[in-house]
């Protein structure tokens, strides 16, 4: 026997056991081995740190065309607009005895402003979400705002009983729509991966304003007088108005997709939107083409259907968890509606006492 073969069977097979020992041989041994082969050779052939690999671009599309900071100011305008609808039911409570004698009637009835209320609030955002879904974000929240400002400013120097009852029904539908817009507006500039972290200070403003608002409700009814209460409402909603109907770009996914068209209708647009868009048509006149940035197909008016909202209530694990949360919901408000009266009448607070309570 020729010496050298050993030495170069060790070098062929070196991984073969004494065949004195050996068990029986898998079949499918060689066929893992050639597997394990052929997948080093793909990855040897495309390493990660390959200068073309990085280069080449990514076949999924950004989820928004919003940069950083645009997310950042609309992150902000919508926790601002979510602080409006708890801040003005919980600014309320304070001056419920105060308004029972401002207007000679029953602690019953001005609690019964706070129930039509709370019908108005849950009623409005299954119309107003489902307008905002359709036609757009910024209509939706400029028409709730401005029924909202035009409540505040009527509740500001109404008179009667009756009037108080209805402009709490109107201040109720122009503010409940903002928490459900605002959770679209999230939706649309951010993927459900970074969605927490927009969510998160969205949240925090709506949870804040109950703790806050009576005490606010409080002060300004015990220095300044009732009215006042309303006349904050009206300069805090207008300033947000003015802000958002100037700057706060419409963000809907149907009406701009990622953000990178411009709204068909110019009611839809920022002033500096329309003013692009008017630009963008001169420029593609004068050189017979397209604009760098096309207007998005106009879209027909949709009336809002509230059935499309309630129909979740089919779901067996949605109507679980929203009759647990609603159950919850009423309980906390009758609560909330109670304290005032029973303050005042047992320890004998007056409206910024009543106010701190509520912390």
């Amino acid at each position: 026997m020729d010496p050298k073969e050993p030495k170069d069977e060790a070098i062929t097979a070196p991984s073969e056991p004494d065949s004195t020992n050996a068990k029986p041989h898998s079949p499918t041994q060689p066929d893992l081995q050639i597997h394990a082969v052929t997948a080093t050779d793909l990855n040897v052939n495309t390493p990660p740190d390959d200068p073309e690999a990085l280069t080449k671009p990514s076949s999924h599309p950004p989820h928004t065309v919003f940069t950083r900071p645009q997310r950042i100011f609309i992150s902000i305008m919508i926790t601002l607009a979510c602080f409006f609808s708890p801040l003005s039911g919980q600014i309320y409570y304070p001056i419920i005895p105060i308004l029972a004698d401002e207007y000679h009637t029953s602690i019953g009835h001005i609690n019964l402003t706070i129930t039509t209320y709370m019908i108005l609030q849950g009623l409005a955002p299954t119309i107003m979400g489902t307008f905002g879904d359709t036609t757009g974000r910024r209509p939706a929240y400029i028409l709730t705002f401005t029924i909202y400002l035009g409540a505040n400013i009527g509740l500001a120097v109404q008179n009667s009983y009756a009037a108080l009852l209805v402009l709490r029904c109107l201040q109720s539908a122009g503010s409940s729509s903002t928490i459900a817009l605002g959770y679209g507006v999230i939706s649309d500039i951010a993927t459900p991966a970074e969605r927490g972290k927009y969510l998160g200070p969205a949240a925090a403003g709506a949870m804040l304003a109950p703790a806050i608002a009576p005490t606010i409700g409080g002060l300004l009814a015990q220095y300044i007088g009732w009215r006042s209460i309303f006349w904050f409402l009206t300069i805090m909603s207008g300033a947000f108005l003015l802000v958002y109907a100037f700057f706060m770009p419409e963000t809907s996914r149907q009406v701009v997709g990622d953000g990178s068209n411009l709204p068909s209708d110019w009611w839809v647009m920022t002033p500096s939107q329309y003013w692009t868009a008017q630009r963008e048509k001169r420029r593609a006149v004068e050189e017979r083409g397209m604009g760098s940035q096309e207007p998005a197909k106009k879209r027909k008016f949709q009336f809002p259907n509230p059935i499309a909202s309630i129909m979740i209530l089919l779901e067996k694990d949605a109507l679980l968890v929203i009759c647990f949360t609603a159950l919850g919901m009423f309980i906390f408000m009758a609560l909330l509606a109670s304290m005032p009266p029973m303050l005042g009448q047992v320890y004998g607070f007056n409206a910024f006492q009543i106010g701190l309570c509520y912390l």
